[in-house]
């Protein structure tokens, strides 16, 4: 879990953006707050739109609980939390570079409105994520005998990059998959001693959990790419939080590729440092693989 080590000041808190305030109160939130915070996250247009009580109605909770969700943040209230979501998008909407993309053809301007999605959500990931987290969850994997990698539906992607890289850097890295029932026996097979890389988005796939669970139950160290502290994976020691919000109906993987990118580059700066030849093996075998396949193609 990413957590804090004491609450920072009030103001200090007053800069904090609606995602961090949530991290950092996360564990003082009511049931019915969560339920706030999520539909907050996963649709911050409507949050900073619509008003408590079409809010509450949505999500099925009070209204009170809207605006003391706001008060528990650490806001005024509520309007000062929409205040704060609405400078937000606004900024984000300003520093877009893919503006303009949009014609007059709806069909182009959708296009142009997931290209924008998908720069946002890798900037509120960069923003949200600090270099050291990601380098300490790289270390974890780094250091493990063997390193295990599950995702499941959309984020099977995402996981089966990550194995495929992370394969030219760890010298045991393990695909879970569940085609002929081999699910199961490798989850039986994983020891304490080994890493797990769990890629888990809404709606959360029940094997990526079950495999976290798993883990957990052995104590293995576990590394967790998700959206939120809110996820049922949020709460892991190496969580990693980035943005999946697209504007089809599958989670966008830009975010997360990137920080797995990011993950394998820190892991070939650890390689290199025991192996000064490492990463200039890795260059030239990348580029004798691609002219190989060249060749054969010709």
């Amino acid at each position: 879990m990413n957590t804090v080590t004491s609450t920072p000041a009030a103001s200090d808190v007053d800069s904090y953006s609606l995602p961090e305030r949530i991290r950092l109160k996360h564990d003082l939130l009511t049931e019915g707050q969560r339920k706030v915070a999520r539909f907050c996250l996963a649709n911050p247009e409507e949050a900073g739109e619509l008003t408590a009580m079409r809010i509450a109605d949505k999500i099925r909770v009070s209204e009170s609980t809207v605006v003391r969700f706001a008060v528990r943040l650490g806001y005024r209230g509520f309007p000062d939390m929409q205040s704060d979501l609405r400078a937000t998008l606004a900024g984000r909407r300003s520093t877009t570079k893919v503006e303009g993309a949009a014609v007059k053809n709806d069909t182009n301007g959708r296009v142009a409105r997931s290209l924008n999605a998908d720069v946002e959500s890798l900037r509120d990931s960069v923003e949200g994520l600090k270099v050291d987290q990601v380098c300490a969850a790289a270390d974890v994997l780094y250091a493990a005998p063997r390193v295990y990698v599950v995702g499941f539906r959309t984020s099977f992607s995402v996981a089966h990059l990550a194995s495929f890289h992370l394969k030219r850097v760890h010298p045991a890295v393990h695909l879970l998959s569940d085609m002929g029932g081999e699910f199961e026996d490798d989850l039986e097979l994983m020891r304490p001693q080994d890493a797990l890389l769990a890629i888990t988005f809404p709606r959360y796939d029940e094997r990526t959990l079950t495999a976290v669970s798993v883990a957990q139950a052995k104590g293995q160290p576990i590394v967790a790419l998700t959206d939120s502290v809110l996820s049922p994976a949020g709460d892991l020691p190496h969580a990693l939080f980035v943005g999946h919000h697209g504007q089809s109906f599958f989670n966008s993987t830009v975010a997360a590729t990137a920080v797995v990118n990011a993950l394998v580059v820190r892991m070939v700066e650890k390689r290199s440092a025991e192996d000064p030849e490492f990463e200039h093996g890795l260059v030239e075998r990348f580029h004798h693989e691609s002219g190989g396949a060249r060749r054969s193609r010709g």
